[in-house]
C-alpha cells in the first residue's frame, strides 16, 4: 500500500506542476469545426539532403485545438533517384501551388475523418467542413475553373482530387498568407 500511495502522490505533484500547460476551451465560444492547411514548398532539407515540402494542418472545434499534423510531404523537390534501375516512386512538386494542393488534400482527409468521428459521437458539425488555405492558385485548381494551368500534369483520375472537389462535404476558402 505504501508504494501505491507514493505513486499517487507523485502523480498529483506532477499534475500540480503542469496545470498551466494544457489546451483550453474558452466558455461561450461556438465556432464549430474548422480546419486550416499550409505548406512550405521545398523549404526543408530531409535527412538524406533532398529538398522537401512540409505540410501543416490544424483542426479546431470551438477554437480549441483537437488535432494537428506537421510532416514532410511525400513529394520531393526537383530531384529524382534511381532505384534498382528505375525512377523512384516519389512525386515531384514543381511549384508552391502544387505543394499547397497536396497539403489541402491531406487536410481534406483529416477533416472528413474528424467530421465522421464527430457525427458518430453526436457532436454537431456543419454539412460542409470549412478548410482555410492561403494559396490562390491552389484554390483555382480545387475549384476546377477549367483553365489549363501549370498543374495540368497532376493526374485528375486520382481519387484524392475528387475528394478535394467534393463541394457537398468540404468548403475551401482563401485566407491571407
Amino acid at each position: 500500500h505504501l508504494g501505491s500511495l507514493n505513486a499517487l502522490k507523485h502523480v498529483f505533484r506532477y499534475l500540480k506542476g503542469v496545470q498551466h500547460h494544457c489546451l483550453e476551451n474558452k466558455a461561450g465560444v461556438r465556432t464549430g469545426l474548422k480546419v486550416s492547411s499550409d505548406s512550405d514548398w521545398a523549404g526543408m532539407y530531409s535527412l538524406c539532403g533532398e529538398k522537401r515540402s512540409r505540410t501543416g494542418i490544424d483542426v479546431t472545434y470551438d477554437d480549441m485545438l483537437v488535432c494537428w499534423k506537421t510532416a514532410y510531404q511525400q513529394c520531393k523537390g526537383s530531384e529524382y533517384t534511381e532505384m534498382a534501375g528505375k525512377m523512384s516512386e516519389a512525386i515531384i512538386a514543381t511549384s508552391s501551388a502544387e505543394a499547397e494542393v497536396y497539403a489541402a488534400a491531406d487536410a481534406a482527409k483529416i477533416a472528413m475523418h474528424t467530421k465522421y468521428f464527430c457525427e458518430e459521437i453526436g457532436v454537431p458539425v456543419p454539412d460542409k467542413v470549412p478548410i482555410a488555405i492561403d494559396a490562390g492558385a491552389a484554390m483555382g485548381f480545387i475549384a476546377n475553373t477549367g483553365t489549363i494551368g501549370r498543374m495540368k500534369h497532376i493526374d485528375l483520375r486520382q481519387s484524392w482530387v475528387d475528394t478535394l472537389r467534393n463541394k457537398e462535404a468540404i468548403a475551401f476558402h482563401r485566407v491571407p498568407g
